[in-house]
């Protein structure tokens, strides 16, 4: 299997050494593309186990995330 972090936050520097994250601003219908050997039998979200449908062709499985609040695991099994 194949897992895919998915990462978005926007870090506020605040000193020369400290950058925050205070606010998560979600992000919707992210469209992922990925190269696979050969085509998964199921995609999921991990830790929920949260199905999505997914298109593979000519080596190339592409999925949409829902959202992704922060970060976000996709697994290709």
């Amino acid at each position: 299997r194949t897992i895919v972090h998915l990462l978005q936050y926007c870090p506020e520097r605040r000193t020369k050494e400290l950058d925050l994250v205070e606010d998560i601003v979600p992000l919707h219908n992210v469209g992922v593309d990925l190269a696979l050997a050969k085509a998964p039998k199921q995609v999921y979200l991990a830790p929920s186990k949260q199905t999505l449908p997914f298109h593979y062709e000519a080596g190339r499985c592409t999925v949409n995330v829902p959202v992704v609040t922060g970060h976000e695991m996709i697994v290709f099994a």
